[in-house]
């Protein structure tokens, strides 16, 4: 915790993030409650899935081996009680991609209403996130005063897709792929603006542009505990074949044609959004994650900060968020994904790149 004992700087953005549950001791031996807690002033909110429950993530506690349920129940039941004494609220996750044989069940319903019942009476719960139009359906039915907001899953980014489901969601987590596109970003706001709907942005994914994966991706991750259980097909268990896409050096440009955004630049887009997601739920840097957005800097490898987080990767250089020029947000902001024809981030990650002391080991 020591490089989190300095001083703590004002977020540009606002007291507008979104942070990732996780519980105590699984991904980092570090209190992140606590840092939270440093950074109260920028974070609105934390988001989460209840213990054991499918979810766009890994289920909370799943490395936590020997712990029982009513063990990892207590724990989380302390830490909503500690964060509604910060003044911080819960939104709840029920996100999965894939409920198996329960995903048309009246069982899925009754768990999502008792899962509400028992969050309540531990932290203020402000709203329930999911892609499951029946949960939606129930929440707003039987829980009016709960925001239902569209998971970034459902991969909803533009103003028909809104309107589709306008019925059903009170907000939307805008899809990634629109993050850099100001003029897309403004005028779904307006839209959302003249609907009374919210808008919410995800700044930090690793995922690939347009990933070719994510279904798959997210499918695999709705079973994740029954996946873990069974020998993999995938070196060191990755959970996607996006993660051989950068062992290959002629794509590495392609980390920086995705979809996060700097630190350095979130201000300048986080006023069309209501909340500043920052995904970290099963991320062992999640202290880096936290001081790098809610400060507005970071010094050292950009990687780091995104989930997936690809640095752990053989092969895979480190992205030196110092080193990027001038320009870059106006630049990746304004040229329509055209990267079969542009050149630029490829020019800038000849600029950014640095081997590690693994790839140099490697060569040698």
């Amino acid at each position: 915790m020591s490089e989190h004992q300095q001083q703590v700087k004002v977020s540009k953005v606002g007291r507008k993030f979104a942070i990732g549950y996780q519980m105590g001791g699984e991904m980092t031996s570090d209190d992140w409650i606590e840092v939270i807690s440093r950074y109260r002033e920028s974070i609105l909110e934390v988001y989460f899935a209840m213990p054991g429950d499918m979810s766009g993530r890994a289920p909370a506690g799943l490395k936590l081996e020997g712990k029982k349920t009513d063990e990892l129940l207590e724990a989380f039941w302390n830490d909503l009680e500690r964060l509604k004494a910060m003044d911080v609220s819960g939104v709840m996750l029920f996100n999965s991609a894939c409920y198996g044989v329960e995903n048309q069940s009246q069982k899925l319903l009754d768990h999502v209403g008792e899962s509400i019942e028992a969050v309540r009476r531990h932290i203020d719960l402000k709203a329930v996130t999911t892609l499951h139009p029946a949960i939606a359906q129930y929440v707003k039915s039987h829980y009016p005063e709960l925001k239902v907001r569209s998971s970034i899953t459902m991969q909803i980014g533009t103003i028909p897709q809104m309107e589709a489901v306008s019925d059903q969601f009170d907000g939307f987590y805008l899809h990634r792929d629109f993050n850099r596109d100001l003029e897309h970003i403004k005028a779904v706001r307006a839209w959302c603006d003249a609907h009374g709907k919210t808008l919410h942005l995800l700044a930090n994914s690793g995922c690939l542009y347009q990933c070719p994966f994510h279904i798959l991706h997210m499918s695999q991750t709705s079973h994740i505990k029954e996946i873990s259980e069974t020998d993999s097909i995938y070196e060191n268990n990755r959970p996607s074949p996006c993660c051989d896409v950068y062992t290959y050096t002629e794509k590495q440009p392609m980390l920086l044609q995705n979809t996060w955004i700097r630190p350095e630049d979130l201000h300048k887009v986080s006023g069309y959004f209501e909340t500043v997601k920052l995904a970290s739920r099963i991320s062992p840097t999640i202290l880096d994650i936290v001081k790098g957005y809610c400060e507005g800097e970071w010094h050292g490898n950009l990687l780091k900060l995104f989930e997936m987080d690809y640095s752990v990767l053989p092969f895979v250089p480190k992205i030196m968020n110092d080193k990027f020029p001038d320009g870059w947000f106006e630049q990746t902001m304004h040229c329509g994904h055209h990267c079969e024809s542009c050149g630029y981030c490829r020019k800038v990650f000849g600029q950014v790149a640095e081997k590690t002391d693994f790839m140099e080991k490697k060569e040698g």
